[in-house]
């Protein structure tokens, strides 16, 4: 029985092939933990020092988390270096094979984001659910409405009465701005529906910061607008003090004057 010479011969070289790119695959991880990691992501530039990253917030919420890491496709190097060095029948070399890796640029300084985005990585915890399912493939984030608001865009209770307020006087203009054309067509027009749009994860990230740094600003305006007006409303109190004070000194000084004119009219 059995399978003859010419499948044994298959067989082992089967064998010898999957222990070789096996033995290559590690030489390259090796190699990957032994290179000296950037301070800047080498695909968005992104750094422990940048400000939505020092938000903690979303998928930077443990920070940039730098790392090298292996950005092309191990097993079309593997196949590219045995076609161009004819391995076999040639030997493996791991210097040449280093010399291979180094010169497609394999390794990479990456941030968690762009690590994300090209399925090298998961993102923490502490980011929600980015990726999908457990288990699924990664997916494009989709920008929700109110109810899907994110945490760390409240605002205080004071703020949001003054985001009630704002949203009353813009839906009374807006009443106002309808009316006519309510009158000219019989029928107001229905508002559209909320549109699910797909961003990446690098378009939320920026979309989120920014709105934080408009929130932040929007409070410090309002904060000044208060002000303006304590200090407005100190200077009338103050400004009525001073006339009473100037009015009840000038009734002395008359009262005075009459009682210097009595004294002179009486005496001889």
């Amino acid at each position: 029985g059995g399978f003859g010479p010419l499948a044994a011969l298959a067989g082992r070289a089967w064998l010898m092939t999957a222990r070789r790119r096996l033995q290559m695959a590690s030489l390259a991880q090796s190699r990957c933990v032994s290179q000296q990691r950037a301070a800047l992501c080498a695909l968005c530039n992104a750094s422990e020092d940048d400000a939505f990253v020092k938000l903690r917030t979303g998928i930077w919420s443990r920070g940039c988390q730098l790392k090298v890491r292996i950005a092309q496709d191990m097993q079309t190097l593997i196949e590219g270096y045995e076609q161009h060095y004819a391995v076999p029948p040639l030997p493996l070399d791991p210097d040449v094979w280093f010399a291979w890796l180094d010169r497609h640029d394999t390794f990479k300084t990456m941030c968690i984001r762009c690590a994300v985005q090209k399925g090298l990585d998961r993102p923490p915890p502490e980011a929600g659910n980015l990726d999908g399912s457990a288990g699924g493939p990664r997916a494009p984030l989709a920008l929700t409405g109110a109810s899907g608001a994110r945490p760390d865009l409240s605002d205080s209770e004071e703020d949001e009465d003054d985001d009630e307020e704002d949203d009353e006087e813009e839906a009374s203009d807006a009443d106002e701005v309808a009316a006519p054309n309510s009158k000219r067509k019989g029928v107001a027009k229905e508002f559209p529906a909320m549109v699910q749009s797909q961003v990446s994860i690098a378009s939320r990230e920026m979309l989120v910061f920014w709105a934080l740094q408009a929130r932040k600003r929007l409070r410090e305006r309002r904060r000044q607008l208060r002000e303006l007006a304590r200090l407005e409303a100190e200077d009338e109190d103050e400004g009525d003090d001073d006339g009473e004070a100037l009015e009840a000194a000038a009734r002395e000084e008359v009262a005075a004057s009459e009682a210097r004119a009595q004294q002179q009219s009486s005496s001889p």
